[in-house]
């Protein structure tokens, strides 16, 4: 008898502890210039995701790596505990500081075609109940620019 608690126990245990499913990526919105200096800028934006799971999840940890027209601009980190309701939408803000001159040869092309895309990607680490694991992203938007 006690054998078959444990492996019902067992069961249910994983049955319950399936891996997140990713976050889908929804849009990029508010996209600002926060601060311009010759030597170092800042860019803020907010990020609308969907959780498609059935349940809170908890994001511990974003680390990624932010692109403007398919060039490295900065590095991003976040290590805060959110977290998002079970089957809903949410926004994310995020700001970003990265040495001007990584974008200066983007400002000529984004200008005349009045659009730039942004790609970020990286890994979260989402879980619940404390257990985490670490979960890919790469997201792409295009941009429109208003000059």
């Amino acid at each position: 008898m006690k054998k078959y608690l444990l492996a019902l126990a067992l069961l249910v245990l994983a049955c319950g502890c399936k891996k997140p499913m990713a976050f889908e990526f929804r849009g990029i919105k508010n996209v600002q210039l926060q601060q311009s200096a010759l030597d170092n800028s800042a860019l803020s934006a907010t990020l609308t995701f969907f959780n498609p799971n059935n349940y809170v999840v908890q994001i511990k940890n974003i680390s990624s790596d932010v692109y403007i027209n398919n060039d490295f601009i900065t590095h991003y980190d976040l290590d805060t505990l959110i977290k998002v309701p079970g089957n809903s939408l949410f926004d994310f803000n995020a700001s970003v500081n990265f040495a001007t001159a990584k974008i200066l040869k983007n400002v000529l092309s984004s200008f005349f075609s009045k659009e730039a895309t942004i790609r970020i990607v990286g890994k979260s680490k989402v879980g619940r109940s404390g257990f985490f694991v670490n979960v890919p992203f790469d997201v792409n938007s295009k941009q429109k620019l208003n000059f």
